[in-house]
């Protein structure tokens, strides 16, 4: 269940790691 409940969480830290990376390059 935890793992469900943080899973927005995990895929939208993700996304804004990509953009900042994205941004970078």
């Amino acid at each position: 269940r935890a793992l469900i409940f943080y899973m927005p969480f995990v895929f939208e830290t993700a996304g804004l790691l990509a953009a900042g990376a994205y941004q970078i390059t």
